[in-house]
């Protein structure tokens, strides 16, 4: 038999005198209801994205899993790109991102400097690149591009062109630089080479009119142009040839256009040294300073000096005789014993015979024990403030390493500029030897003389370090155009333990062929006349370390000038990517993107749901009627006020 409803439990009698309510019940009634829907509202809307967040964890972690056991190299490995000016370092960066190599960074990067440090680096100079691949091939390289002289020149007439204006065409040499960046990229570029002059060519057009005399004219977009459209050939044999010798030539020089026209750049072998049982060194050989760097770092590790044991007042006094005694060994090989290699022989001879033990013993003997005291005995002064030269560094997620050194040399009245102002020419002739000789009975077998098609000794070196046991362990990538400052940043990064921003930012010493107020080179030439930037005394060396997949990488503060932002950089900065991630596989970016947006995405939009959904009315409610809320919950019959409190 059906059971017999009570009056109030059948709907017909609510409204009838059998069951009165007041209206603050029935108020109370229709508020409960609310609010019961808003809660069961709330928890399904929460139960969705719970399950959509778990789906999501799941797929990851399959996609994870998957990828290890059938996909390919988990490792994703960074990139970074350090040079002097903040802008350009971004262009090569860009050029990283879009799957392009160290080498693509580094040429990308040197075109955007030519255009901001007109001064450092320019289509007249030429330098040395270093180029390594870690990994399974250990393929190493050095690209000589140095200025070489022309076939006419006579050493004689070198000593008179230093003091004479009108001779200052003597002292130019064939430039190398876009012969040396053609040749990196046909061996190791992977972007097209009209793509990494086209950042380049984006900033003149938005910039020009605030350059300076040097880079801002239409000829410095017109050189652009033409070695996008025809690589080197158009630098070389065309309109822009013919405009090196007639500016040459005008002052005196004996440049022709079949010397400029045959200029090629060289692949060579680099040097080694074994350092602590832990790393070996890489450099180029003569005519650059890097047999200089490894025999200084010889030194010291004969000196049983171990990497990481060395006090900095101890490390800073022995580095400072080590780098003297180094520079002196240098400069006697490469003007009695080498010069330019292709012209005196077999490389590997001469550096052996700074890195031989013999030499090395009878150097150590001159360094005597009383030089670890934490006095700087000799009045060693600060680094000179020659500003002509540039370093950029390079890694990719390849774990190809690129170290480019490059300088101009051309001061004071050497200055020599093309008639449309494009860019200046180098002096890189004044650094063959112009005495008359070392001794009383050297003068014959001066190596470094000027000669037809030679290439004059440098300071200039890049380095890097790798370590020789563990695969994945500290790399270094570093360079200067003085060797000085390449081997202080190695001294304080490896033996002192520096950070690598320490290692970059110290003060360092700059030494000539001599210690001492004699041996330091000022040369403050009319560098604001020439409506260039004048920047701060330290040569260009920036460093980029890498252990295991992380990369620090630091570039000299004082060499770059940051005081305003100009509306290029503004409008630059739209492509600036800050923190490289490129060559990564789709699950590690699914990871990536789930670790950087699971707080920043998900969380919110939980708070987002809560705020505007039923059960905000519900806290409004709460706020704008305490005592109906009061008293609703205190007559509920869902059990009193646990809902209203989570």
């Amino acid at each position: 038999m059906e059971s017999e409803k009570l009056p109030f439990e059948s709907g017909i009698f609510l409204n009838s005198g059998f069951f009165h309510r007041t209206e603050k019940e029935v108020e109370v009634s229709n508020v409960a209801r609310k609010v019961l829907g808003a809660w069961n509202s709330y928890e399904s809307g929460f139960r969705i994205i719970l399950l959509c967040f778990f789906v999501f964890t799941l797929s990851v972690t399959i996609a994870l899993v998957v990828q290890i056991l059938y996909g390919k190299s988990e490792v994703a490995l960074n990139g970074a790109v350090v040079s002097d000016e903040r802008i350009c370092t971004d262009v090569g960066k860009t050029a990283l991102i879009r799957g392009g190599s160290a080498v693509d960074a580094v040429i990308s990067t040197v075109f955007c400097l030519t255009l901001k440090r007109p001064q450092s680096v320019g289509f007249g100079g030429g330098g040395f690149m270093l180029i390594h691949k870690h990994g399974h091939s250990e393929e190493s390289a050095v690209l000589n591009f140095r200025e070489a002289a022309p076939a006419a020149l006579v050493a004689a007439d070198l000593s008179k062109a230093e003091f004479d204006e009108g001779k200052a065409g003597l002292l130019v040499g064939v430039p190398g630089l876009i012969a040396g960046l053609e040749a990196a990229h046909s061996r190791y570029g992977v972007l097209p080479w009209a793509d990494l002059i086209s950042p380049t060519s984006q900033l003149f057009e938005l910039e020009h009119v605030g350059l300076g005399p040097i880079n801002s004219s239409r000829g410095f977009k017109f050189i652009l142009d033409e070695i996008s459209a025809n690589g080197a050939g158009g630098f070389y044999n065309g309109t822009i040839g013919k405009e090196i010798v007639a500016a040459a030539q005008a002052r005196g020089g004996v440049i022709n256009e079949n010397d400029v026209s045959s200029y090629a750049a060289s692949w060579e072998e680099p040097i080694k040294l074994s350092l602590d049982e832990s790393f070996h060194v890489i450099a180029p050989s003569f005519p650059s300073a890097g047999p200089a760097a490894l025999h200084a770092l010889g030194l010291l590790q004969r000196k049983g000096i171990r990497i990481g044991s060395m006090s900095e007042p101890g490390a800073m006094q022995l580095s400072v005789h080590a780098l003297k005694l180094s520079l002196a060994r240098f400069y006697r090989l490469v003007n009695l014993v080498l010069g330019d290699a292709d012209f005196s022989g077999n490389a590997s001879d001469a550096d052996g015979a700074m890195m031989e033990e013999g030499t090395l013993n009878a150097d150590l003997a001159n360094i005597p024990e009383d030089l670890l005291k934490p006095l700087i005995q000799e009045p060693v002064l600060p680094v000179s403030p020659n500003r002509y030269g540039t370093h950029v560094a390079a890694v990719d997620n390849k774990d190809i390493y690129v170290s480019f050194v490059s300088e101009l040399r051309a001061t004071g009245a050497n200055r020599i500029v093309l008639p449309n102002a494009a860019f200046e020419l180098n002096s890189a002739l004044r650094s063959f030897d112009k005495t008359a000789a070392l001794s009383a009975n050297s003068k014959s077998d001066l190596r470094n003389s000027a000669g037809p098609g030679k290439r004059p000794a440098s300071l200039a070196t890049p380095v890097i370090v790798l370590p020789s046991k563990q695969l994945c362990g500290a790399r270094l990538v570093t360079g200067s155009r003085h060797v000085g400052s390449v081997l202080q940043v190695l001294l304080r990064k490896m033996f002192l333990g520096d950070i690598t921003t320490e290692s970059v930012e110290k003060p360092r010493w700059y030494l000539g062929k001599s210690v001492g107020a004699s041996g330091i080179i000022k040369e403050n030439q009319d560098i604001n006349n020439r409506g260039l930037v004048l920047l701060g005394p330290y040569p260009s060396v920036n460093l980029i370390v890498k252990v295991n997949d992380s990369i620090s990488a630091h570039s000299d503060s004082r060499t770059r000038l940051e005081i305003s932002v100009n509306i290029s950089e503004l409008l630059w900065s739209e492509h600036r990517v800050m923190e490289m991630e490129a060559g990564q596989s789709t699950a590690k970016m699914w990871w990536k993107t789930f670790k950087r947006y699971r707080v920043s995405v998900f969380f919110p939009a939980v708070a987002m749901y809560m705020i505007y959904s039923d059960y905000s009315k519900t806290q409004r409610f709460k706020r704008e009627n305490p005592e109906a809320f009061k008293e609703l919950n205190n007559k509920s019959s869902v059990g009193g006020d646990w809902l209203f409190k989570r």
